[in-house]
């Protein structure tokens, strides 16, 4: 089959985790005609067989073709021992590097959306999965045991190998390595989406001094609240939050990096320590109370109280006016770009992208609707961005380029090819290192 160490690894991990119950009862089936042996030593550490052959039976129940013939069921058989080779090596190593931790609550936020996932899948919801596991000898919490124990090892490694690409600063891809990849794996490569390249311009109502002396001292006051204990947080955010998003949740954002949110919003919440709360935030959107509950590297998990400043009539009308007028700027010839610079506060947003048209549902409705049948050099807007409904955002939107589905170019899985192929330079070099290191032996 001459799968690498990376795509087996892959295809084990999405195996071990969709179809572990499948695996297991049928290794059942044949221990009556096995008799168990070694099959590698690693390190401390032994493979056995019978693990051969149920990563086996786990790829043939994700649908790879498993051959029949004894010297290509052989060959996968080698494979797939290499590839649990490596896995146990990359493994042993991570669990010996103190700069590695795995963290317990992130596992089990991780254990947490897979079986959400798992029951979203199953046919008759989750009644007929746990039906389904205890046929197969697992309870809800043994399944649950055995997700967040292939997602540590997925983690540990994840972590292992991503500490090591830090490092390995001298490994480069060349021209040929990334011709050669092509040439090779052309056939099997993805097909090119439909796509559609824009540049938008996002604009806020802005409110009247008045609003936002209002705005504040609603925010002061929850935040009082807050402090002296009168109500939790979450209760705060029921009661006076503005985001749509959020308010039903208490304010939840869940986790989140940095790039999702406006500047302001951002530079604050990345300032809190775990439990700690921020002072009202302005940005255009109004004021916000920040509480981070949780970091995880570059990570946060937050809650917001947002106070949405009053848009009058007559500061609906400017925003109005300013995105016309900003329409006609750019049907005269300008770029958005260009017709946008030096706007000030009420331009809440401007950029480009090139998106896959099968993507524009999560776009406002009349972004998305009139971008998906745009050609290029339309000028669209001002349309609805979205936003509160007596306060809402408008876009301004140029298409540059339209681009219909077909086979992907070299330039199209360009900086796809590079980074497959740096991966895996990186890996070999890992494992050769800790093969010198770490003792190995394979059986058969």
């Amino acid at each position: 089959m001459n799968l690498t160490h990376r795509q087996l690894a892959s295809l084990l991990l999405g195996c071990a985790l969709a179809f572990p119950a499948a695996a297991a009862a049928q290794i059942g089936a044949t221990d009556s005609r096995v008799v168990d042996r070694v099959a590698a030593v690693v390190g401390d550490s032994a493979i056995l067989l019978t693990q051969v052959q149920e990563r086996i039976l786990q790829l043939g129940a994700s649908g790879v073709p498993i051959p029949q013939d004894p010297a290509g069921l052989a060959s996968l058989q080698s494979e797939v021992l290499i590839s649990l080779v490596n896995e146990q090596l990359l493994i042993q190593a991570a669990v010996q590097d103190s700069m590695i931790v795995v963290d317990e609550e992130e596992l089990d936020d991780m254990v947490q959306q897979e079986w959400g996932s798992r029951t979203a899948e199953f046919p008759g919801g989750q009644p007929a999965m746990i039906e389904a596991l205890a046929e197969d000898g697992f309870t809800p919490a043994s399944y649950r045991e055995f997700l967040k124990a292939q997602l540590r090892m997925q983690r540990l490694q994840s972590q292992l190998i991503q500490r090591r690409s830090q490092s390995s600063r001298n490994i480069t891809v060349s021209e040929e390595e990334v011709q050669e990849f092509f040439d090779q794996q052309q056939g099997q490569l993805p097909e090119r989406p439909a796509t559609v390249s824009f540049e938008q311009a996002i604009f806020q109502p802005i409110p009247s001094e008045e609003a936002k002396d209002s705005a504040l001292a609603l925010v002061q006051r929850i935040l009082e609240m807050y402090r002296t204990g009168e109500e939790e947080f979450e209760d705060l955010a029921r009661r006076f939050s503005d985001d749509p998003g959020s308010q039903r949740t208490g304010g939840d954002l869940g986790w989140f990096r940095r790039g999702g949110f406006v500047q302001e919003f951002e530079e604050a919440a990345y300032e809190l320590l775990p439990g700690q709360i921020s002072q009202p935030v302005e940005t255009v959107y109004g004021y916000h109370l920040i509480l981070v509950e949780r970091i995880r590297g570059p990570e946060r998990k937050a809650r917001h109280i947002l106070v949405a400043f009053d848009i009058g009539p007559e500061d609906l009308a400017a925003s109005q006016q300013l995105a016309a007028a900003t329409r006609t700027q750019v049907e005269g010839g300008l770029t958005l770009e260009a017709a946008t610079e030096g706007i000030g506060p009420a331009l809440a947003l401007y950029d480009s992208a090139t998106v896959a048209t099968d993507q524009l549902a999560n776009f406002p409705p009349a972004i998305g609707n009139a971008l998906r049948v745009a050609v290029p050099g339309a000028v669209i807007g001002p349309v609805n961005a979205g936003g509160r409904p007596e306060a809402p955002s408008l876009a301004v939107v140029r298409v540059t380029a339209v681009r219909e589905a077909g086979e992907a170019t070299l330039e199209d899985l360009r900086d796809q090819i590079e980074a497959r192929i740096l991966q895996e330079k990186v890996l070999d070099e890992i494992l050769s290192e800790l093969r010198e290191r770490i003792y190995v032996s394979v059986k058969i």
